[in-house]
């Protein structure tokens, strides 16, 4: 989680940015954590940034599917709901086969949204985490659809 704090104001958090972990979406005091923290951050007026690059666990909770269209629907997403006007969302669908798109980023209503670039940012956390050394071969849980697999495959080496 990282929080934008207002220290002008007390350090009242303005805007929370959470990366959404398995953790985050799956039953247990991971989940119920989640879920209260989220409810805090709504209850105090603040900006709640949730981005899900996670295909394990529902999304019940973030954007229910029922809500998105078809057509809009994607592996992953990322909702950003506004405290002002009252709890309005934006949702970025995020394709796998995509680049992630870089998405604005609500602070106080009399500032600017900042734009958050998501690329670079999960790029540097993908070569500082040594992800290089994963076995990308292993059968992947949930499995993908088959057209995504198929594109999968393809950029693997032999």
């Amino acid at each position: 989680m990282i929080e934008i704090i207002d220290a002008a104001s007390g350090n009242r958090v303005v805007t929370a940015i959470e990366f959404l972990s398995s953790t985050n979406k799956l039953a247990g005091p991971g989940r119920d954590e989640y879920l209260r923290k989220r409810q805090e951050y709504r209850q105090a007026g603040a900006n709640l940034v949730e981005i899900d690059l996670t295909r394990q666990g529902p999304r019940q909770e973030v954007l229910p599917l029922a809500s998105i269209p078809p057509q809009h629907r994607a592996t992953y997403l990322v909702c950003v709901t506004r405290a002002k006007p009252k709890f309005r969302l934006e949702y970025y669908p995020v394709s796998l086969r995509s680049r992630l798109p870089s998405f604005r980023v609500p602070l106080r209503p009399q500032d600017r949204d900042v734009v958050l670039r998501l690329q670079p940012l999960v790029e540097q956390a993908y070569v500082n985490g040594r992800y290089s050394a994963l076995d990308y071969r292993r059968p992947l849980v949930p499995d993908l659809d088959r057209d995504d697999a198929v594109w999968v495959e393809g950029l693997l080496p032999s």
